[in-house]
């Protein structure tokens, strides 16, 4: 691991065992070495997997297609036992 983000091993061991925190650059080769987000690494959450849809190709479509198409990810969620549901706050939905 300590080679994957350029630092020496006790750097890496100090992490481990909270004598030291994490630079944010190191932070984010660390991420990057081990496929995960910060989120993930961090806090254990997953980051919401949408952050890799193109906002160009979506944000043209009419609003009974967005509709569509969130309600399908939905149904896709929950058959993976996802619960995928805001928890309150405001709908950040794609204008259409």
């Amino acid at each position: 691991m300590a080679q994957a983000v350029e630092v020496s091993r006790g750097t890496a061991g100090h992490w481990e065992t909270g004598f030291r925190t994490i630079k944010v650059g190191d932070l984010v080769r660390l991420c990057e070495a081990l496929d995960v987000s910060a989120d993930r690494l961090l806090f254990g959450l997953e980051r919401w997997p949408f952050d890799r849809v193109d906002y160009g190709a979506v944000s043209g479509l009419e609003k009974r297609d967005l509709d569509a198409l969130q309600g399908s990810l939905m149904v896709v969620a929950n058959q993976l036992g996802l619960d995928v549901s805001k928890r309150g706050g405001s709908d950040k939905r794609l204008a259409a």
